[in-house]
């Protein structure tokens, strides 16, 4: 059996009253049978080799079937109503917006249009070990942009992959030294199986959305300036990543002072696609091509500790999918593409900066937030975060003006602020990455 975790996104389309359903339906069927036609392998089913190796195993005339699902006003919460709450991730429930999993056949991916009062949710689930965020993007994208070729008459969209892995492996082993061997070599160290991983139960939790705008970010950059000495400047992941994390962490410490000493880790995964000076991999490659980055200092105990150390206590987990965009999900036929929102399927605390849909002059950065339920309702009535946040009713959707919290933090956390602008922590010295951010 393949057990992986599967990643859920889905995008809101709000649609216009003189849409005709059937040819909107149509061309999100030629194009999802274009994108499949570029990236075959999208339409196979995970299996495992005789060499115990997982692998995807796709059959001549393979096709991806886009499930079609019409709901009743009493089924689903109508296009507005959704918009008012600004698609609360808490609002959307998964079993009616995605396909039914097939455990048995364990499909690399699945796609479901749900056409709602005055708008379509597109739901799409993919199986993690398929790829990574520019996978996901890249193919949705393709979707996208073939269902809008489709009905506007013009040519489809064309994609050549990279499927070489190389670039990413690691080095190969010495097959004369056996596990026993390296084993002895470093007593400290021992090997534990996946399957012997039990990772300690979480807390009830829930996931918030909030709004940073553009103003606010660059508030926070003009006041680390005069810090500033070995990178030219911090990018807008650095001010949000550290907002969210320092407003965290001290409610985190209200509710439990006895861990005032704790660790608190931030952990990133870091794109290798976009950083290699060498140019060895490609912006094509198709896969997970990711690696884990810590932006604090280890202690030797900590690096020697058991392995079974859970990541649901003082930890932050963060990520962005800012390369996404509205212009790229595009999918024509008066529909408009108007939220991004996803299902968290951390154990812990995580952050996802979500693809840009910003319109107009002022442009803001969405947030996903996924926290203990007792930690999100204890960040929104803290001090520092109500000084300068704005709730939307029950939903968390907040417009920052984080100067003075911020200006807070890095007094009380110099050596901490260090480490997260160290370049070898953070990925901000890439110029590929900086576009993404600062314009």
């Amino acid at each position: 059996m393949v057990v992986c975790t599967n990643v859920k996104v889905f995008i809101f389309y709000e649609l216009q009253p003189s849409i005709h359903l059937d040819n909107l339906i149509s061309s999100m069927v030629e194009g999802v049978r274009n994108a499949t036609h570029q990236l075959p392998f999208m339409a196979g089913n995970f299996q495992v080799d005789d060499s115990s190796k997982l692998c995807i195993i796709t059959p001549p005339g393979s096709h991806i079937e886009v499930n079609i699902r019409r709901t009743e006003s009493m089924e689903h919460k109508s296009f507005p109503a959704s918009a008012k709450n600004s698609f609360s991730p808490n609002d959307l429930d998964l079993t009616q917006l995605l396909p039914e999993e097939q455990t048995a056949e364990n499909p690399v991916c699945a796609l479901q249009l749900s056409l709602v009062e005055h708008g379509m949710i597109l739901g799409f689930r993919i199986n993690h070990a398929a790829g990574d965020w520019s996978s996901i993007d890249t193919f949705l994208s393709l979707i996208c942009q073939s269902s809008k070729a489709h009905h506007e008459g013009l040519k489809m969209p064309t994609y050549t992959p990279d499927l070489n892995r190389a670039p990413y492996n690691a080095p190969a082993t010495d097959p004369a030294i056996s596990r026993q061997d390296l084993l002895e070599r470093l007593p400290t160290f021992y090997i534990m199986e996946k399957s012997q991983f039990k990772p300690k139960p979480s807390p009830p939790s829930q996931s918030n959305i909030y709004k940073i705008s553009e103003p606010s970010v660059q508030q926070l950059k003009a006041h680390c300036a005069p810090y500033l000495s070995e990178i030219d400047y911090v990018t807008s992941y650095d001010c949000i990543f550290v907002l969210i994390w320092t407003s965290i962490t001290r409610v985190r410490l209200h509710l439990h002072p006895e861990k005032a000493t704790s660790l608190s880790r931030f952990v990133h995964p870091i794109d290798v696609r976009t950083r290699d000076p060498e140019n060895k991999t490609s912006e094509r490659y198709f896969g997970n091509a990711v690696i884990g980055s810590q932006a604090d200092p280890l202690t030797a105990q900590a690096l020697v500790s058991d392995g079974d150390r859970d990541f649901t206590d003082m930890d932050m987990f963060m990520n962005t999918w800012y390369s996404g965009s509205a212009e790229k999900y595009d999918i024509g036929a008066a529909s408009l593409p108007v939220a991004f929102r996803t299902h968290s399927s951390m154990a812990g605390a995580c952050m996802v900066i979500l693809p840009n849909f910003s319109r107009g002059a002022t442009r803001f950065f969405e947030v996903l937030v996924h926290l203990a339920v007792e930690e999100h309702r204890q960040v929104v009535k803290c001090r520092e975060f109500s000084h300068s946040v704005q709730q939307a009713k029950d939903f968390a959707i907040c417009w920052c003006d984080w100067t003075w919290l911020w200006a807070d933090w890095f007094l009380q956390s110099p050596r901490i602020y260090d480490q997260i602008l160290n370049p070898s922590c953070i990925s901000t010295t890439n110029p590929k990455m900086r576009e993404s951010y600062d314009a």
